[in-house]
């Protein structure tokens, strides 16, 4: 029921129903049983509303990376993607925003354990056609450090 007064024997009366409350906890039939060590395996508290959450509370640059890896792999129409830093940063400055190469590493190292390569890779980009003002896909190669960023990936990480 709903208290529509205050009580200044509230406490006291809590106090009086915790041994009937503690023979209730005691005796109540487990409608759950135990599937870990936690008790819950992950499957089961895995819900729309924890997703949501977490992805909530991801770190702005990891988030705002995500989103733009995700725009380049709809643009580009390709699997995999190779980006150095200083290409990211590029990529983040189109978006006028400032990161550093530490940011990118405690995204991109430390929290999705990707690791450099490095050899020849991509990169690709889009510039206008200046014959016919349309917007074209283009690639050149280019050598060094990068990482490889897979569609499989980034989809996953936009989905947790």
């Amino acid at each position: 029921p709903i208290i529509d007064s205050l009580d200044p024997g509230f406490i006291d009366h809590l106090k009086e129903e915790l041994p009937e409350f503690i023979n209730f906890i005691a005796n109540r039939k487990i409608s759950t049983p135990k599937k870990s060590r936690m008790w819950f395996s992950k499957e089961q508290i895995r819900t729309e509303a924890l997703k949501a959450l977490i992805h909530g509370t991801k770190y702005h640059l990891e988030k705002e990376l995500l989103l733009i890896l995700d725009d380049m792999f709809e643009d580009f129409e390709v699997d995999e993607i190779c980006l150095a830093n200083k290409d990211i940063i590029a990529l983040f400055k189109d978006q006028q925003m400032r990161v550093s190469r530490s940011q990118i590493t405690r995204v991109v190292v430390d929290k999705w354990k990707l690791e450099t390569r490095n050899s020849s890779y991509k990169h690709y980009y889009r510039a206008i056609d200046h014959l016919t003002g349309q917007w074209i896909t283009s690639s050149n190669s280019n050598k060094g450090r990068h990482f490889t960023f897979t569609k499989k990936f980034i989809k996953s990480m936009l989905q947790c």
